[in-house]
C-alpha cells in the first residue's frame, strides 16, 4: 500500500504522493505499561476477557514494536500518528528511544500527534492560546525539529514534516499569532512544517482555523447523543457523510486538504464509566457481522480521500481504553458467547448490547480488503 510517484501540484500546496492506492495512517498510542492497562478498557471487563493478542504489553517492548510494524506492513498501514504528550514524558521517551530505531528499519513512517488538551490545558471545552501556550508550542516545535523531523522515518509531504494537532477546533485566543510562531520556529530550524488540525466535528466549519492549517481531519466523530446505538438505526454514518461534504467543500475552496477518518466503534465504559458516554457498536445492527461498522466507515471515507494527498486516517491502532483499536485481539471461540459481567451496562441514553464478539484479525483484514 505504498505510493509509486511523488508529484508537487503547486508551490502553495506541495503534495505527498499520488498513486492508485491510499495512504493509510493509524493513530498509535505508545503509553502502555501497568498503569495504563490498570486504568481499564471495555474488553477487559467481558466474560471471558478479550485482551490484546500480545497480552497487556509494555510499549517499550522491542518485540511488541516489531510485531506492530510487521502487522502494519502486512495489512497496509503506511504510517503511525503517534500520541505525544510533551518533552521528556513517557510517550516521548518510548518514541525516541524505542519506536524510531525500529521504525527506521522498515518503510513505515511516523507523524507526531500533539496532545493539545494534555499539554496546554483545557477549560470549559476551550484551549486558550495565550503567551504561555505560544511559548510552549514554540519550544515543542524546536524540540521536534531536533529529535524527530530529521529521521528518515518521519512522515513528510513534499519534504515538509507532518504534525497532527488534537482538538484545534477548541483553540481560542491568539490563534493567528500562534500558528505564525509555530511556522517561524520550524523555519528557523530548517523545516517548513505541514500542519493537520483536528477540526472536523459536528459544528460548522471554522474557516478562520482551516485557512491557518494545511489540512483538516476528524479524530473521532463520536459526539451527539442521538447516535447512541447501532449505526444502521441511528443514521450515524449518513450524517458523518454530510459533515464530510461540508468540510471537504470548505477545505477545497481554500486550497487545503481534507483527510477523512474511520473507526471500528467506540466504547469508553471501561475507563471512564462516570462519564456515561454512549457506545457505537462494532456492528451496524444487531444482526450484522462483527466489523460491519468498520467496513462501512472505511468505504465511506474512501469516497472523500483527497485526490492530492490520497490519505485516510484510522482511529486507532491501539487505543484500547475507547475500544477504537484495530490491533488484533485474542480470539474467543465463535461458539462461546462473550458477554459483559452483567446483562447490560446502562447509560443515560442507551443500553450497551450484552454481547461483544471478539474480532481477532478482522479489522486488519478489512483494511487490506477495502484498500
Amino acid at each position: 500500500m505504498k505510493f509509486y510517484s511523488c508529484i508537487i501540484v503547486s508551490l502553495l500546496f506541495p503534495i505527498l504522493l499520488i498513486a492508485q492506492d491510499y495512504h493509510v495512517a493509524a493513530y498509535y498510542y505508545p503509553w502502555y505499561g501497568k498503569r495504563h492497562w490498570n486504568a481499564g478498557y471495555w474488553r477487559q471487563q467481558l466474560q471471558p476477557p478479550q485482551a490484546p493478542l500480545l497480552g497487556e504489553y509494555s510499549s517499550k517492548s522491542k518485540k511488541v514494536i516489531q510485531q506492530h510494524l510487521e502487522w502494519s506492513a502486512e495489512y497496509g498501514i503506511d504510517s503511525w500518528i503517534c500520541s505525544w504528550w510533551g518533552q521528556g514524558k513517557y510517550t516521548d521517551r518510548v518514541l525516541k528511544r524505542k519506536v524510531l530505531p525500529e521504525m527506521e528499519k522498515t518503510s513505515t513512517k511516523m507523524a507526531l500527534f500533539y496532545e493539545s488538551e494534555g499539554i496546554l490545558g483545557m477549560e470549559r471545552g476551550r484551549i486558550m492560546l495565550d503567551s504561555v501556550a505560544i511559548h510552549q508550542l514554540g519550544e515543542d516545535i524546536r524540540y521536534m525539529s531536533k529529535h524527530y523531523f530529521p529521521s528518515k522515518s518521519y512522515l513528510k509531504i513534499g519534504n515538509r514534516p507532518v504534525l497532527f494537532f488534537y482538538l484545534t477546533r477548541a483553540f481560542v485566543g491568539r490563534i493567528d499569532e500562534t500558528f505564525k510562531h509555530i511556522r517561524q520556529v520550524a523555519k528557523e530550524e530548517g523545516y517548513d512544517i505541514f500542519l493537520v488540525g483536528d477540526e472536523v466535528f459536528w459544528q460548522r466549519p471554522n474557516i478562520h482555523h482551516i485557512r491557518l492549517l494545511d489540512a483538516v481531519t476528524p479524530y473521532n466523530m463520536h459526539g451527539p447523543g442521538q447516535y447512541a446505538g447501532y449505526p444502521a438505526q441511528t443514521g450515524f454514518l449518513d450524517d458523518v457523510r454530510k459533515q464530510y461534504y461540508k468540510y471537504e467543500y470548505v477545505a477545497k475552496r481554500y486550497n487545503r486538504a481534507f483527510i477523512p477518518n474511520a473507526f471500528p466503534g467506540f466504547n469508553d465504559q471501561g475507563v471512564r464509566p462516570e462519564a456515561r458516554h454512549y457506545a457505537i457498536p462494532p456492528k451496524l445492527s444487531v444482526d450484522d457481522e462483527i466489523g460491519s461498522t468498520f467496513r462501512a466507515y472505511l468505504e465511506l471515507s474512501s469516497e472523500f480521500a483527497d485526490s492530492q494527498l490520497n490519505m485516510i486516517t484510522i482511529t486507532s491502532f491501539n487505543e484500547w481504553h475507547e475500544d477504537t483499536q484495530i490491533e488484533p485481539s485474542m480470539q474467543i471461540d465463535s461458539k462461546e458467547k462473550t458477554s459483559s459481567s452483567s446483562s447490560q451496562m446502562t447509560t443515560s441514553t442507551h443500553s450497551i448490547p450484552p454481547f461483544y464478539p471478539s474480532y481477532g484479525f478482522i479489522y486488519l483484514d478489512l483494511i487490506k480488503a477495502v484498500f
